[in-house]
């Protein structure tokens, strides 16, 4: 027992070295980089972390490859040999595969590679994602970005390739109910539902218990103004400018008038 601990203290103290070698020369490479003006993506996190993961998995491997050798060579006990196997499975399982970038996923559909792989691999934006970055998608969203989210879902969206993955194509990009941009004609955003600034013609702020709605939504009118209508910012389009008054409503009050004199 004394030798197997000898040798873990040795084994741990190589892959402590080794850690440290390997972070050592990544923080160069990122100062040399800079240094060369170009410029580091956030998600350069991701692949930092993938190659330590990748450096641990294969150290742990070796390690418990050579344990397992000193247990069937030497015929040691069974329960001790069953052991090691099962916390090496353990460990080298969780290490094997490794997560894509939120968003994105495979050319065969899967949001995992091998360890022995790489993230460029994940070179797809899933269904109802987009992806903005400022570069071309060339080796994958792992390397320049990671892709994001749709504001709404599009009912027809697909996996696309990441350069392909525009918010135009990947999402619904229509404006919120009764909406428009601030030109009063366009009804399909950019970039953000928050560009749709405007009720259409005829058309008022949504009002629940006397507040605007959150989603700045715009209520079609029931009674259209026979003239003049137009888009408005939607904290001015109330219902008294936006909308017409009731054809009875207007007669009766006329009546009521004329009775009144």
């Amino acid at each position: 027992m004394s030798i197997l601990i000898i040798i873990i203290k040795n084994i741990y103290i190589q892959i402590k070295n080794n850690l440290l070698y390997h972070i050592y020369y990544i923080l160069l490479k990122i100062k040399s980089n800079k240094i060369a003006n170009i410029k580091i993506n956030f998600n350069f996190k991701n692949q930092f972390v993938f190659y330590l993961k990748r450096k641990i998995y294969l150290f742990i491997h070796k390690f418990f490859s050579f344990i397992n050798y000193l247990i069937f060579k030497k015929k040691r006990d069974q329960k001790m040999k069953y052991l090691i196997i099962f916390i090496s499975l353990l460990f080298i399982n969780q290490l094997r595969a490794v997560k894509c970038p939120a968003g994105s996923q495979t050319d065969a559909g899967s949001d995992q590679v091998a360890a022995e792989n790489n993230l460029p691999e994940c070179t797809k934006c899933k269904l109802n994602f987009y992806y903005a970055g400022a570069s071309p998608l060339a080796a994958g969203n792992a390397v320049n970005g990671i892709c994001t989210q749709c504001p709404q879902n599009k009912i027809d969206s697909v996996a696309t390739l990441g350069s392909e993955a525009t918010i135009a194509k990947q999402c619904d990009i229509s404006c919120p109910p009764g909406t428009v941009l601030d030109d009063g004609v366009i009804q399909n955003y950019v970039k953000s539902p928050a560009e749709c600034t405007k009720c259409l013609p005829n058309y008022f702020q949504s009002v629940e218990n006397n507040q605007i709605v959150e989603a700045k939504t715009c209520a079609e009118c029931s009674y259209k103004l026979p003239s003049g209508a137009q888009a408005r910012i939607i904290t001015e389009a109330t219902r008294k400018v936006q909308c017409g008054v009731a054809q009875f409503l207007s007669i009766s009050l006329l009546f009521i008038s004329f009775y009144l004199l």
